[in-house]
């Protein structure tokens, strides 16, 4: 490869290198030779490298020979090596000092796999040779899923193999679900270190496995051989070795001097398993290996073993390692053997050192089924040297022995400190020596002084023998037999205070935790024994183990030395304070509070309670005899006077009363004694109380001063009183009332009163009738005749009222005067009740309710009720009932003879009927004459409306000109009818006065006066339709069933003859053919179907007409009025509102209602379901645009209602049917609730209406919302209605004087919604009507044309046309040629189709046809039927094109390529394209294509009148025009305008030439020079022209031909042209002369010379005018001036739109030249060129090429005048005259140039036409 190499986005796919003897290498990439190579975002996928006799290497890149690779972003997948001997590096292998940068790349699935000899390195084999090892730097990166296996070999890496002086840096990565296996040695699933370094930092290494099926398994990192790891801020998990033989390391593996290094690290959920022996969960550190660990944490690792020895569940280390442990943490690991022994839940230790240091070994097991097999939860030290330091710990392990530690040999030595709080028993390390020798008697002083010094100072076994140290040049004794310490193989252990364990199990804790009560401390002097600190300080306690803070003795009590808890302080005593140490500071309670035991304040004595002296524990209950009614008291008080106090007395207990208390300190109620009689006592009192006066006491032990009671009546008693009869009151007097206290409470008799016994309690009252006139009467006097008193009692005697009388003496006036009377004979006169408030009551003298007379013109149901009723009346005051005071039976003895019934309304015979209008009886007479009548009306009213309809629809005329107007004029309507949708808004007036006209009966309105009752009668008349017509339904029949189906089935009789008519129409239609004549299945049922679609149409207008007055009639049997019929037992009578002869309830009714529920089914139900399944069977055709003759039929129900809505018509229907009919379901008690119903609905329908918007037209939603406002307005001012006759106040609060006010309101309003939709739509109909399209006239003769079909031909025009977007513009085309022509015949299969299949015959009887192109028009099949129908024909064809996009339009190249081959040359041959004809919606071009479609309707169709004087061209002779026909030459300008244009607006000045050609006052200007003709020239143009014009005023008709056709040459001149030369053309442009003015024909006075002085008045001119001339002069003189406000308020900027428009070189100088005209704010004429062959373009191109700032300023919001191609170009040159300010002609003729002009139109343009000769003249300005 090259030196350097750089790929990016580069994709190796399976590339491989494959040998068979000897190396193969690089599956993808083989770098050697110091090549550098840099690999961004590549991929290398399923790449290998394979060899069948050696080695292979990277199956995917291979380095070597101090390359260089570098890998950054990369991804490695699926790549491998394959070989028999040795296959290396799975992904990539470096070998030689090569380097391999790996940065943020992915590698996955890798492998390596060997038969016979070793695989190494599943992804990643660094390794090198000779001395020079090759380095990986791996940042950022992921593995995952990468193997190494082996057949018969060894597997080592399944990630990665650092082998032979290769250096491996790994940073930020993450190894996942590696593995490694074969069956025999296994190692490291994730990455193997052999004579190598590698590097781990930040990386996370995840479920790894190792897996042996045979012989060895080790670590998922191993390091061998010197080998060297570091696993520095990482994590491992879940990683696992399985073995059947022997595992080794689930984690970490170190073995044969290598090392491996651990910090801030973490190992969890690691296991390690084997069928036979395994040895660590976690690290495992082999021979000579070293291994150690620095804040980092072991957990929840596992060792296990089937059948043998399972040790070190987190580490187990052997082989004379050393491993040490710094403040790390191992928790929760387990060794498990299911058989045999399980040691060192936590480290098992063989043969090596173990430093321990700020360790803990927590939670840790050994377990195994055998529990004595179960030996070290913590630790398990079968020999070596173990040293536990710096506060290390074992806690909470678990085991069969030695739950914490076993040891079987060697040392265990723990060091201080210890962990704070825990303690150990210690001793010194010292060098014990041999006793100093004695030097007279006494030891060695000498000795003594280096004794502590030589402790310390070990001997020096270097040599032999073992040199003795010195201390001050002296030697030390030499050492004893027994140490306490190994200090000959770690001196370093001197002067340390250690606990060495012996051999053995431990199984608690160790250290040792320091005991409650006692204080831990974390200095070592204080952990040696189990008095750890000493016990914890007096007023302080330590009640948990290890405390090493000790708590403060809280209030309340007190913690001598060694507390655990705090001791109360004794009852009687209290403590605020905290750590109190003694009882001798627990404060005595004070006087008046007591103190509980731990009491911390003193607690005051309740109520009734005290303390008199200190150091109470509780308080003393109060005497009886005495109360405490405060807290905190420290005594009593006595019980006081009146009262007594029980033992704890709150507060004294009065005496109660009718007792009291004389002495104090009483102790019970007992000593509370009753007050003696004639005294009482209330009680709370030393001494009683005599009885008040007017009151006694006749016992003892009384309570209030009212003692035993009041004094008798007739009595009275003295103060202190025993007897209720104290005294008596003397004779004369009286005491009426009880408690008299004196003499003086005696009273004399009152007049009307008398009395004459001792003790009286009352004077005896004069009886009624009676009088007593003075005080002390002992009698009474009778009152005199005439007069009476009601009264007991009374003084005097009264006079009857008026209206009553009474007899002599009597005590009441008990007959009732005339005027009045009772209701029954019984009751009092009182109750006499005015006949004034009666209006039928007549009352004589002394009458009752039975008795009263009843006047004439009133009825009541009997005797038992004073309600009545009035009775009609006629005109002249007749009235059925008589009145009298018989009631007869039910009331009809109120009635004349021969009526009876409810307000005598109904007749005794049944030959007989009652007529409300005469108020009387009147004979039926013959109803069969009568049924008879009906029907021949019935069948005029089909006779006239049919033949109304055909005459409308026909082309007769007749010869009288009044009538032919006039029937011109109705047809003109008919049209306008249809084309507004009249029907529709008839149909929504007509809803709405139903309605409104069934409210008083549906809604039960109580009218108030007779003319409110005739108004309303009005309104109801659409419920006479039908046999009541003539004679009432009851004069038909006498049973109400009988009437109820002749008013409901009349209507189905109705239909059934105009479906018989129907029929035999059809028949007699059909009898033309043959092949009809022949009665056959097929015929008739041609005929029925025919009659049935003939029939449709008419069977919906009638029953939408009658079914409210058909429901009307059905709703009617469930509407009953009430007459009351008995007040006493307030019972009433109901009968049948339409038929008072019919009572409700009886059986007649309910058969009625039985009925009446049938006949829902037909009316107001079977309607409604009819409609909905009319549209359900057609609403595919509907809404697809599929005309057929059952959509026909059907366009009753749908034509005005938007395709989504057509079901909208039922719904209509069943809204009218619930607000007239259905409410009444709703019982009539609760008409609040019908109303309440009615209005809810109105509001829903007009919220659906303002939403949905269901009509096509906006006129008829607005229609529909405002019917829906005036009903909701109804029905609330019927809310108020009803409101003001339930209550007066509520209707005052409107501001209204009564219902009468507001029904006059309501019924105002009823009328002017009415009315005013009828004004509005009639208004409407007749604008509408003139408003239309106008009527054409011939031009040769300004008369209509008459339009007349051959035989056999039907109609004028067969308009072909595809639904879907040419619909709507072919119905406005019938329309308007309809009210255009008037009597025109055009088929539209929307209105006149009745049989899809016979499509071709329509054709046949159509004289021409016109072809209306849109979009899709020649893929429809019935469009192509009808082509070749004509084509075959051989009519006569127009083609009518729709251009519009927007609009169904297609573009006609389009339509043409279309058309199928066969067809092409007859439907677009050269003769219909020169008479193709484009649709427009814009009025006056709509009018021009209708005019041309009238003038080809009648060619060959116009018949010659004799009349007609002139010879005429073809042309000339169908040419038409009509009232207001807008054309160019029918323009004319009141001023002069000045036109101006840009040079850079290429073609604009031929534009605006053409238009001052056209017109005389407008002249042009050109952007350079506008007046740049010399004076002398303009001098000979004006004489020229006056010369020329003064020839022409008097020429013949051969001069006026010639100039006829010059002004056809200037109308018709293509701007694009320039026909005119120079010097008159600017002449032309700059003035102009009006015609208008005609001045004497024979005039021959020549013009006047202008001299040189008159010329040079020009030379500077500006403007120029017309000045005064001579009368005897026609030609006029010129005045020049120089007004420029004149002069630029007439000016025009022309600026032409077409595809050359800001396009171009020219470009800016346009946009420019716009930009001036702009900012003066001249006003502009913007011409849109349409015709492609004038260059003309679409608008959105011009959109596009115009500059933005220009569209920004609002260039386009002044609407362009667009030039359309011929025949339309001079409406469009008239629309720019208008924007100039050009107004049509109100002449018959227009002027133009001086010719007057009148414009016919052919298939080339307009032609002009010269009817009339002027005389042409110079009109003079001033």
């Amino acid at each position: 490869m090259a030196s350097t190499a750089f790929c990016v986005d580069c994709i190796f796919i399976r590339c491989t290198s494959t040998a068979t003897s000897s190396d193969s290498g690089g599956g993808a990439l083989d770098v050697r030779d110091s090549a550098v190579v840099r690999l961004q975002s590549c991929t290398f996928e399923a790449c290998g490298a394979s060899s069948t006799g050696w080695n292979a290497e990277g199956g995917a890149v291979y380095v070597t020979d101090r390359a260089t690779v570098a890998f950054d972003d990369c991804s490695i997948k699926e790549c491998t090596t394959s070989a028999q001997r040795y296959a290396l590096g799975g992904g990539v292998c470096a070998y030689a000092s090569s380097n391999v940068v790996i940065f943020k790349c992915e590698i996955v699935l890798c492998a390596t796999r060997v038969t016979t000899t070793g695989a190494n390195s599943g992804a990643l084999h660094i390794s090198g040779t000779g001395g020079m090892g090759a380095s990986l730097d791996m940042t950022g990166s992921v593995g995952r899923r990468c193997s190494v296996s082996a057949d018969f070999a060894i597997a080592v890496g399944g990630f990665m193999f650092v082998f032979l002086g290769g250096r491996a840096a790994v940073f930020d990565c993450h190894i996942d679900s590696c593995f490694a296996q074969g069956p025999r040695s296994v190692s490291a699933s994730a990455l193997a270190v052999f004579v190598a370094e590698a590097f781990l930092s930040g990386c996370v290494v995840s479920n790894c496995l190792t897996n042996n099926s045979g012989s060895i398994s080790t670590a998922t990192i191993t390091a061998i051989n010197g080998g060297y790891v570091s696993f520095i801020n990482s994590t491992m998990s879940q990683c696992t070795v399985s073995t059947w033989s022997s595992a080794y390391g689930a984690s970490f593996y170190g073995d044969t001097g290598s090392e491996l290094l651990l910090i801030d690290s973490s190992i969890s959920n690691c296991s390690c398993y084997s069928n036979e022996s395994s040895f660590a969960g976690a690290v495992f550190a082999g021979v000579g290996s070293i291994v150690r660990l620095l804040r980092s944490s072991i957990s929840w690792c596992t060792v296990s073993s089937t059948f043998t020895d399972a040790a070190g569940g987190a580490m187990s280390i052997t082989g004379a390692a050393y491993v040490g442990i710094i403040d790390c943490a191992i928790s929760y690991c387990n060794a498990v053997s299911a058989f045999e022994s399980a040691t060192g839940g936590c480290i098992y230790l063989s043969g090596s050192d173990l430093t321990i240091s700020g360790t803990s070994l927590s939670g840790c097991a050994a377990e195994s089924s055998r529990p004595e097999k179960a030996i070290g939860g913590g630790m398990y030290v079968l020999s070596g040297f173990v040293s536990i330091t710096n506060r290390s710990a074992v806690t909470g392990c678990y085991a069969g022995a030695g739950s914490s530690l076993f040891v079987v040999s060697g040392q265990l030595i723990i060091s201080f400190p210890l962990l704070a709080g825990y303690w150990l028993p210690t001793s010194k390390c010292l060098v014990y020596r041999e006793s100093c020798p004695v030097i007279n008697g006494a030891p060695d002083p000498a000795c003594i002084e280096r004794l502590d010094a030589c402790s310390l100072l070990p001997d020096d076994f270097t040599t032999d023998p073992p040199a003795i140290p010195e201390v001050d040049g002296v030697a030390c004794a030499p050492t004893s037999l027994v140490q306490i310490c190994d200090w000959e193989v770690r001196p370093e252990s001197l002067g340390l205070f250690i606990h060495q364990l012996g051999v053995g199990a431990t199984e608690n804790d160790i250290p040792y935790i320091c005991p409650p009560g006692i204080l831990g401390s974390s200095e070592p002097d204080e952990q040696t024994s189990t008095t750890c600190a000493g016990p914890c300080p007096p007023g302080f306690l330590c009640s948990a183990p290890a405390t090493l803070v000790p708590e403060p003795c809280p209030a309340g009590s007190y913690c001598p030395e060694g507390s655990v808890y705090p001791l109360p302080c004794p009852a009687g005593t209290f403590s605020s304070s905290t750590q109190l140490f003694s009882i001798s500071q627990c404060q005595p309670c004070i006087i008046g509070f007591f103190c509980p035991t731990s009491a911390t304040q003193p607690i005051p004595c309740g109520e009734g309670s005290y303390a008199d002296q200190p150091g109470l524990s509780a308080c003393k209950i109060v005497p009886a005899g005495a109360f405490q009614p405060f807290t905190g008291a420290a005594e009593y008080l006595p019980c006081p006077l009146g009262a007594y106090c029980l033992q704890g007395a709150v507060n004294p207990s009065f005496c109660p009363p009718s007792t009291y208390g004389p002495n104090l300190r009483q102790t019970s109620i007992l000593e509370c004694l009753f007050a003696p009689r004639g005294y009482y006592a209330r009680g709370n009192t030393s001494a009683p109380l005599p009885c008040s006066a007017g009151h006694f006491g006749e016992t003892s032990g009384l309570e209030t001063s009212q003692c035993s009671g009041s004094c008798d009546a007739g009595y009275y008693c003295p103060e202190g009183s025993v007897s209720a009869r104290a005294q008596p009151c003397p004779r004369g007097s009286y005491n009426s009332f009880v408690g008299g206290a004196s003499v003086d409470d005696c009273l004399l008799c009152p007049a009307g009163t008398f009395g004459a016994t001792l003790a009286a309690t009352t004077c005896e009252v004069c009886p009624a009738g009676t009088v007593a006139f003075a005080l002390g009467s002992t009698f009474c006097v009778s009152c005199p005749v005439a007069e009476y008193q009601p009264l007991t009692g009374g003084r005097i005697c009264r006079q009857c009222e008026l209206s009553r009388s009474s007899a002599n003496g009597s005590a009441e006036c008990t007959v009732c005067d005339v005027g009045y009377f009772r209701l029954e004979a019984t009751s009092p006169a009182s109750e006499c009740s005015s006949c004034s408030s009666f209006q039928g009551f007549d009352c004589a003298w002394n009458s009752t309710l039975e008795t009263v007379e009843i006047k004439e013109g009133f009825w009541r149901h009997s005797t038992r009720t004073s309600t009545y009723y009035a009775c009609v009346q006629s005109k002249d005051g007749r009235t059925p009932c008589a009145g009298g005071v018989d009631a007869g039976h039910d009331g009809d003895g109120y009635c004349v003879v021969g009526n009876t019934g409810s307000k005598c309304e109904v007749c005794s015979s049944a030959d007989f009927y009652f007529d409300e209008k005469d108020a009387v009886c009147k004979a039926c007479g013959d109803a069969l004459r009568s049924g008879l009548t009906i029907a021949a009306l019935c069948l005029l009213a089909i006779v006239v409306v049919v033949s109304v309809f055909l005459l409308l629809r026909s082309q007769w005329l007749p010869t009288g000109r009044r009538t032919r107007d006039a029937l011109t004029y109705s047809r003109r309507l008919y049209t306008t009818a249809q084309q507004i949708g009249f029907t529709q808004r008839a149909k929504q007036v007509w809803t709405f006065y139903q309605i409104v006209a069934a409210i008083p009966s549906v809604y039960i309105l109580d009218l108030p006066d007779d003319e409110y009752t005739a108004w309303i009668s009005f309104l109801e008349w659409p419920s006479y339709l039908g046999v009541s017509l003539i004679l009432p339904s009851s004069c038909y029949a006498r049973s109400y069933t009988s009437q109820l189906l002749i008013a409901t089935l009349w209507p189905w009789a109705l239909l059934v003859l105009i479906a018989c008519g129907c029929f035999a129409w059809a028949s007699y239609k059909t009898q033309s053919r043959p092949a009809s004549r022949r009665l056959t299945r097929s015929n008739v049922a041609e005929k029925l179907s025919q009659a049935g679609y003939m029939a449709l149409p008419p069977v919906l207008i009638v029953t939408f007409i009658c079914v409210t007055s058909a429901s009307s009639s059905v709703f009617q049997t469930f509407i009953c009025d009430s007459f009351a019929y008995d007040d006493f037992a307030n019972e009433e009578r109901n009968y049948l509102n339409t038929a008072y002869s019919v009572e409700c309830g009886t059986g007649t009714h309910q058969t009625a209602v039985v009925l009446s529920y049938m006949l829902c089914v037909l009316w107001p139900i079977g309607v409604p379901v009819l409609y909905t399944s009319l549209l359900i069977v057609s609403r595919k055709d509907i809404r697809s645009y599929r005309p057929t003759p059952f959509t026909s039929s059907t366009r009753f129900l749908w034509s005005e209602y938007r395709k989504n809505y057509i079901f909208w018509e039922p719904l209509e229907l069943a809204r009218k049917l619930t607000l007239i009919g259905f409410v009444l379901f709703i019982p009539a008690s609760k008409d609040f609730a019908r109303v309440v119903t009615g209005c809810f609905l109105s509001v829903i329908y007009l919220a659906a209406t303002l939403v949905l918007k269901p009509y096509k037209s906006a006129f008829d939603n607005w229609l529909s919302v405002t019917l829906q406002l005036g009903l909701i307005i109804v029905f609330q001012g019927l809310f108020i209605l009803k409101v003001c006759d339930e209550s007066s106040s509520i209707c005052d609060s409107f501001g209204l004087g009564g219902s009468g006010d507001i029904f006059v309101i309501f019924a105002s309003f009823v009328t002017l919604i009415l009315g005013g939709m009828i004004l509005v739509g009639g208004w409407g109909f007749v604008k509408a009507s003139r408003s239309g399209a106008p009527e054409f006239y011939l031009v040769s003769t300004r008369a209509r044309p008459e339009l007349h079909r051959a035989e056999g031909v039907e109609y004028h025009l067969f308009l072909s046309h595809i639904w879907a977007t040419g619909q709507d513009q072919v119905a406005v085309i019938k329309r308007q040629l309809q009210l255009c022509l008037p009597g025109v015949r055009i088929f539209l299969d929307v209105d006149d189709l009745k049989n899809i299949d016979k499509l071709e015959q329509y054709v046949e009887k159509s004289a021409k046809v016109l072809i209306f192109l849109s979009k899709g028009y020649f893929f429809s099949r019935n469009c192509l039927r009808e082509v070749r129908q004509t084509v075959n024909d051989k009519k006569p064809i127009i083609l009518l094109h729709e251009a519009e996009i927007s609009r169904g339009g297609v573009p006609f190249d389009e339509v043409e390529s279309e058309c199928p081959q066969d067809l092409r040359s007859n439907v677009f041959s050269k003769e219909r394209l020169d008479q193709l004809i484009r649709w427009h919606r814009v009025g006056p071009y709509q009018l021009h294509a209708l005019k041309l479609l009238a003038e080809f309707l009648l060619r060959k169709n116009l018949q010659s009148t004799p009349a007609e004087t002139l010879v005429q061209t073809p042309a000339e002779r169908f040419a038409l025009c009509y009232r207001g026909e807008l054309s160019a030459k029918k323009m004319a300008f009141a001023t002069d305008v000045f036109l101006t244009f840009s040079e850079a607006n290429v073609g604009a000045d031929k534009y605006a030439r053409q238009l001052a050609r056209l017109y005389s006052k407008v002249h042009v200007r050109g952007d350079r020079h506008p007046f740049r003709a010399s004076v002398d020239s303009i001098c000979r143009d004006i004489e020229s022209v006056s010369r020329n014009t003064t020839q022409a005023a008097n020429s013949n008709d051969n001069s006026i031909a010639e100039a006829n056709a010059n002004a056809k040459d200037i109308a018709n001149a293509d701007p694009d042209t320039n026909t005119s030369n120079g010097t008159n053309a600017n002449t032309k442009a700059m003035f102009s002369f009006n015609t208008d003015a005609v001045t004497d024909r024979n005039s021959t006075r020549d013009a006047p010379d202008l001299g040189n002085k008159d010329k040079r008045r020009f030379r500077n001119a500006a403007f120029v005018e017309r000045l005064p001339v001579r009368r005897q002069s026609t030609t006029p003189k010129l005045l020049l001036t120089t007004d420029a406000a004149v002069l630029n308020s007439r000016t025009v900027f022309l600026l032409l739109l077409n595809r050359d428009t800001f396009v171009g070189p020219t470009a800016e100088a346009l946009a420019n030249k716009v930009r001036e005209m702009r900012a003066a704010k001249t006003r502009m004429l913007l011409v849109h060129e349409d015709d492609e062959n004038r260059r003309g373009c679409p608008f959105s191109r011009l959109l596009q090429t115009t500059p933005e700032d220009l569209v920004a300023d609002g260039l386009y919001s002044t609407l362009a005048v667009t030039y359309y191609a011929e025949p339309y170009r001079q409406i469009s040159i008239a629309f720019a005259a208008q924007q100039l300010g050009a107004n049509l002609s109100s002449r018959k003729s227009s002027t133009s140039r001086g010719h007057w002009l009148s414009f016919t139109s052919n298939r080339q343009g307009s032609v002009p036409a010269m009817h009339q000769v002027m005389n042409l003249s110079f009109k003079t300005v001033k």
